[in-house]
């Protein structure tokens, strides 16, 4: 669905997007991590053929979006930085005006996507009443007019309460699943990524650092956090037995280690094993590893 092939970009001689090259597969939801001043608007900008890039190319369904821009972006959504609209007209003429922008308004088409986003109720409102969740599910409307089997989404979730962040969460859900849309979506809330995304890339100072599926990835580090009596000597015999000590209590095995054999080795040293249990990282946990601090 979308193949990135080596983009960069600078701005007055300092290099903000080193080579980058992605691809995302047909159906997947996929997202684009990084602190502020990454390189994801930078990547989202290319991608849409706001940006001319100083090298490299993107494709979307099989055509360049530098040199095909209108054939490879005719079933593309987007939300992309901040939605603007007209404050004293409805949501439903925004929509309309959009629409008219490219081609005749479908009626049929603008009910669909309002559906789609749950603003039957208050579609007819002007959309200076509306709050900033409903603001944030009319751009998501928008995005949708043209039938599009790809959107790019900006921070879809940024600045809504927990009950808009989970409204949202389930209308992404509901697009792939029942819709079969591809979505690339950047975003703060890693919580939400984790929860949404089958594959993560994560962009820190302009370099990509990480790119997959981000759970295979941690669990190929089998860690475990051990309570002992004596964590110092349980340190000894866990690095002799081939272990890498992470921090107290915690030590990373080896993919042949046995972790019953660790336990029995902690025992026979006359130590009190009080529990040994495998530890999974957040994404968050993940990520900070990966990206540091800004």
């Amino acid at each position: 669905m979308l193949r990135i092939d080596g983009i960069s970009k600078s701005y007055k001689g300092r290099l903000a997007l080193h080579p980058l090259s992605l691809d995302v597969a047909r159906g997947e939801i996929f997202g684009l991590l990084g602190h502020n001043g990454a390189g994801k608007s930078t990547t989202f900008g290319i991608m849409l053929g706001q940006l001319h890039p100083d090298t490299g190319e993107v494709w979307l369904h099989e055509a360049s979006v530098q040199n095909q821009r209108a054939r490879a972006l005719a079933r593309v959504g987007a939300i992309f930085e901040t939605p603007s609209f007209y404050e004293y007209l409805s949501g439903w003429r925004n929509l309309e005006l959009l629409v008219a922008l490219s081609a005749i308004p479908d009626q049929r088409r603008l009910r669909e996507v309002v559906a789609l986003v749950g603003l039957e109720s208050r579609i007819h409102d002007p959309v200076r009443v509306y709050s900033h969740g409903m603001r944030q599910r009319l751009a998501l409307a928008q995005a949708l007019l043209p039938n599009p089997e790809f959107i790019l989404l900006d921070e879809p979730t940024e600045g809504l309460d927990p009950e808009g962040i989970q409204e949202m969460r389930h209308i992404i859900l509901h697009l792939r699943a029942e819709h079969g849309l591809t979505i690339m979506l950047s975003s703060h809330m890693l919580v939400e990524v984790e929860q949404l995304c089958d594959r993560i890339a994560i962009l820190n100072q302009g370099r990509l650092i990480f790119s997959g599926d981000w759970k295979t990835a941690e669990l190929s580090a089998r860690r475990m956090r051990f309570t002992v009596n004596d964590w110092p000597r349980a340190a000894e015999i866990l690095t002799s037995q081939g272990c890498r000590i992470e921090s107290e209590g915690i030590a990373i095995l080896r993919d042949e280690t046995d972790a019953a054999g660790l336990v029995h080795a902690l025992v026979q040293a006359n130590l009190r094993v009080a529990a040994a249990e495998p530890l999974r990282l957040s994404l968050e946990d993940f990520y900070h590893q990966h990206a540091g601090t800004p």
